[in-house]
């Protein structure tokens, strides 16, 4: 017999374990007899990274829980493109009935192409990869309709003859710093603000030994009629790894800062972002203007760009911030910080509980 797991029940499963690790304190590194598969996870990552000076950014490996060796011998036992085919001609079939579907797809892969961010599996490429043994694996595309718009999505979840690249990697080695750090530094200054990390995974270049595990399948023009081989480039939402990663880097990234950036812009790199969302502050209006400078200045350096900034006073904000909106409720990190009175609350979103709850009662 075979049981199936919804979408729902799967969703609750995933926001319980998401839960769970955040409201018990994280044990730093150095506080700890980090375990064996953590010492690993961390040799992976320390082995990899590297500075691309080409595309200025960072690039890292994946952190696979047998070795990169023994993750290809598994991946390349199974045709995963065969799957990512079938679900092609599912996505082809959903985004025929509907067009802002359709055109939030192309658009976004355009935008991966402009960017350089994904490009055309080349025979040579193709070549590498198969004379060096390397992991190779296709994800299957999909289109989620999240927060009133459609987010372009690989999965990394999807199975084959019961191998999934997911369940090759590690994901659960928690290097992300405490939920509560970033909320309550906006709370530790009189003047604060929180920003976002733009497109924070995909500004992380993936170790050429692993560009392979990355490849997937789109069309070849919007009348769809041809599957072209590509692979992406940097790491993907859909990758159980890239939060782990990404953080790695951006803690790396603030130690290289070392001497080239202020202790407060490098604490707040390293201390006071939880994946893609920073907050911090000053006690003095000036100080603060003069903090977020240097704190842009110093994620483009390592090929990051900051937006959505929200302030705790509109006097922090620049022209190019655009003017602020009426609504001065901002969600950050699930809590709704009210600007205008500045305070916190807990953040809701009843469009998850919607549907009345089946007891047995």
């Amino acid at each position: 017999s075979v049981a199936l797991l919804s979408v729902e029940d799967r969703m609750l499963r995933e926001d319980m374990q998401k839960i769970f690790d955040n409201d018990f304190p994280i044990i730093k590194e150095d506080e700890m007899q980090l375990s064996r598969e953590a010492k690993y996870t961390l040799e992976q990552l320390e082995e990899s990274i590297k500075w691309d000076p080409e595309k200025k950014k960072y690039s890292v490996g994946l952190p696979y829980k047998q070795g990169r060796e023994k993750a290809a011998s598994i991946l390349r036992s199974v045709d995963s493109r065969t799957t990512a085919e079938r679900r092609a001609g599912s996505l082809k079939r959903s985004m025929e009935k509907i067009p802002v579907k359709k055109t939030k797809g192309f658009s976004e892969m355009k935008k991966f192409i402009e960017k350089g961010r994904a490009e055309r599996l080349s025979p040579e490429e193709e070549k590498r990869q198969v004379e060096n043994n390397l992991p190779i694996w296709y994800l299957p595309c999909h289109l989620v309709f999240q927060k009133n718009k459609w987010r372009f999505c690989h999965d990394g979840r999807a199975p084959t003859k019961g191998i999934c690249l997911n369940e090759l990697l590690i994901g659960d080695l928690n290097l992300m710093v405490p939920l509560m750090d970033p909320i309550n530094n906006l709370r530790s200054h009189i003047y604060a603000f929180s920003v976002d990390i733009e497109a924070f995974f995909h500004n992380v270049i993936v170790d050429e030994r692993d560009r392979g595990a990355f490849r997937f399948l789109w069309w070849e023009d919007e009348e769809m009629k041809n599957l072209v081989d590509y692979e992406f480039l940097a790491l993907i939402f859909g990758s159980s790894s890239s939060p782990t990663s990404t953080s790695f880097v951006l803690r790396r990234h603030s130690d290289n800062l070392e001497g080239i950036a202020s202790e407060k812009v490098r604490e707040i790199i390293s201390k006071y972002f939880y994946v893609d969302d920073g907050t911090g502050g000053e006690d003095d209006l000036k100080k603060c203007k003069i903090l977020r400078k240097e704190l842009e200045e110093a994620m483009a350096l390592g090929g990051f760009s900051l937006s959505k900034w929200i302030f705790s006073h509109p006097e922090l904000a620049e022209e190019e911030d655009g003017e602020e909106e009426e609504n001065k409720e901002k969600r950050i990190l699930g809590i709704v910080w009210d600007t205008k009175e500045d305070t916190l609350s807990v953040a809701i979103d009843e469009e998850k509980y919607k549907e009345e709850a089946s007891t047995p009662r």
